[in-house]
């Protein structure tokens, strides 16, 4: 068993540690290695072409395999923060048109504007303490988007049932803002018009997720619009999205011990830069 909360408090060099070993293993079981395939093929039938694809955060390089399948002719571009990851994804993924780059992530001094589409699957940036000037530099301190992140802390669901965060509202807030500084990130990575997709663990299809789930969602990942008379800074306009039930929710579980994220899948978003 890993102790999750303690590992991620060493920060994004977890991944090098006990939290990577946990992971290699999970990424290679058959309901990983499906998922790969559909978030590939998901791509493939929404995006006919692409000259350059970035897999952000691409840990040992498994959705870039069955990319490889669908983008023949892309050049791939895989980043990890994680040099253990990266030697696994040189070897899993061989091609003259790979190339890898260790970074830990946001990094945004990345070349800018160049990518067709970036891939961002099952999202985890565990943020180092020590980084927190860098994200306030590169828009954590929005006001707009602080603004936003405020309403979306403190707001509750009409109906208690449905309720699905306990964190405290600061905490909230902070994730909030945290995961937007990323998907600026990714967006900077973007042409104008490029797509962003981005695939997260779910217990039941976006559609179905209360408005208030809802919005938290579209404004981390930049697609929100507007809630209560409030704008944040748009990135990128939801095309469609797609779930899938699949067992690897049970990463989640792993994680939370929670007997509901027992049950759902993941969902893959397609979103296009604005």
């Amino acid at each position: 068993m890993v102790d999750f909360d303690k590992e991620f408090e060493k920060g994004p060099k977890t991944y090098d540690q006990h939290v990577g070993k946990w992971w290699n293993k999970r990424a290679q079981d058959e309901a990983h290695k499906a998922a790969y395939e559909n978030i590939a093929k998901f791509a493939k039938r929404n995006i006919k072409h692409a000259k350059i694809i970035v897999d952000f955060a691409c840990g040992g390089g498994e959705i870039l395999t069955e990319v490889q399948k669908q983008f023949s002719k892309s050049q791939l571009l895989g980043i990890d923060g994680s040099e253990k990851f990266l030697e696994s994804a040189k070897r899993r993924v061989n091609s003259p048109h790979a190339h890898f780059v260790q970074s830990f992530l946001p990094n945004f001094s990345l070349p800018k504007g160049e990518a067709d589409i970036v891939f961002f699957t099952f999202p985890n940036i565990v943020p180092d303490p020590d980084e927190q000037p860098y994200y306030d530099e590169h828009g954590y301190e929005d006001v707009k988007d602080n603004k936003v992140a405020d309403y979306l802390a403190n707001a509750r669901e009409d109906d208690p049932d449905e309720e699905t965060v306990a964190d405290d509202p600061e905490d909230l807030k902070d994730t909030l803002l945290s995961n937007k500084v990323v998907s600026r990130n990714i967006r900077s990575l973007l042409k104008k018009g490029g797509y962003f997709i981005r695939v997260e663990y779910a217990n039941a299809p976006r559609d179905e997720l209360t408005d208030l789930v809802e919005a938290r969602t579209a404004f981390e990942e930049g697609s929100l619009e507007v809630i209560k008379n409030k704008k944040p800074v748009q990135l990128f306009k939801k095309v469609k999205s797609q779930f899938f039930k699949s067992e690897v929710i049970l990463d989640v579980y792993h994680q939370t011990q929670d007997e509901t994220d027992k049950e759902g899948g993941y969902f893959v978003t397609l979103l296009q830069a604005i």
